[in-house]
């Protein structure tokens, strides 16, 4: 009796491991959903009462599905390290993702961009959302820093815009709109930091061999041998990071042959000083208060300046290293009526 107890209790738990695998597999290569949750929580209870022939039958079954999705997905990990990913998914609580880099889900899978076409075009920097909750399987979603702080940047300038019309108009708050402004210029700038700092995540990743601690100090703002941080000033980074990442001698954009970064720069660094770092000092060299005047004296025609140089910036790094903008399909001009488009937020 006592074997056909220790035969059962191992039957159990390898059909229990087995499913545990087969939900691993299915939650990191976004195919679980709620009914097929539903489905693995009726079958893991039915399994306390499966009689040791139902076992082998149910192992049999659950083994060959196993087999099928890891030769499809070409499943690079042994059951305990899949489980292992699997428990770091499930630290996120319901209805919430934890977001994973492309490198770590191909550490997973040989071909997950079979499941997903959009994946292999995806930069480096990308992070996808994993769920174990998900409404529906099939749900690929991703998140890009540049584009986030980019729908950060139009949505202010579009409340910006409707608050500058009202307080001109019929007397609306003058300090909610000088507000959006500075928000605004500010995220304009943000954006621009985004999509230097996701093409130097790229180069890195795409350089694991790279030698020259110098150019790497440059592209992670880290200095390895002194374990501190080696921040890069905005001006820097365009130039430092277009050149490193073209292979060019020079930079391939400089003040000299784009507007866009000369005003950035320039005027444009002063507004975004002015409200980042915000000072009562007046300018040693001049006497002048000239953070308090920039940021006293903000005017609509500057906010809509810097939001245009800052995209029109990016289009031209992307077109300086990538020969073409066609990569930036989210990447939307301003409409004939002056605000951002819906096609923003799609």
């Amino acid at each position: 009796m006592a074997r056909l107890s220790t035969l059962h209790t191992k039957l159990k738990d390898k059909a229990s491991g087995l499913l545990r695998e087969w939900e691993a597999i299915r939650v990191l290569a976004s195919l679980m959903d709620r009914n097929l949750r539903n489905k693995l929580s009726r079958e893991s209870q039915k399994l306390e009462a499966l009689t040791n022939r139902q076992l082998r039958d149910y192992i049999e079954e659950k083994a060959e599905s196993v087999a099928k999705l890891r030769e499809d997905l070409g499943i690079r990990l042994s059951r305990a390290e899949l489980i292992a990913r699997l428990e770091f998914v499930e630290t996120a609580p319901p209805g919430k993702s934890v977001f994973v880099s492309k490198g770590w889900l191909e550490e997973v899978f040989e071909r997950y961009g079979t499941l997903f076409p959009i994946y292999d075009a995806l930069p480096e920097h990308a992070r996808i959302a994993l769920d174990r909750y998900k409404d529906k399987a099939g749900n690929f979603d991703w998140w890009l820093p540049e584009v986030q702080t980019y729908e950060d940047m139009c949505a202010l300038f579009n409340l910006a815009k409707e608050h500058s019309t009202e307080s001109n108009g019929n007397g609306g708050s003058k300090k909610t709109t000088k507000a959006l402004f500075r928000a605004t210029v500010a995220t304009a700038f943000y954006f621009v930091e985004a999509f230097l700092n996701g093409l130097a995540f790229d180069y890195v990743c795409n350089h694991e061999d790279m030698r020259d601690q110098k150019t790497r100090t440059s592209l992670t703002e880290w200095d390895d041998t002194k374990k501190k941080w080696r921040p890069l000033s905005f001006r820097d980074k365009v130039l430092e990071y277009t050149k490193i990442i073209s292979g060019f001698v020079h930079p391939p954009l400089q003040e000299s042959n784009c507007p866009e970064l000369a005003y950035m720069v320039d005027i444009g660094k002063k507004v975004r000083d002015s409200i980042v770092h915000p000072s009562g000092w007046p300018n040693p060299n001049t006497g002048e208060f000239e953070k308090t005047h920039v940021l006293l004296n903000l005017e609509w025609e500057e906010v809509e300046r810097v939001v245009d140089s800052a995209i029109g910036l990016v289009r031209k790094i992307e077109k300086a290293l990538k020969g073409t903008d066609a990569g930036l399909n989210w990447l939307h001009n301003r409409g004939t009526d002056g605000f951002f488009p819906e096609a923003v937020f799609d």
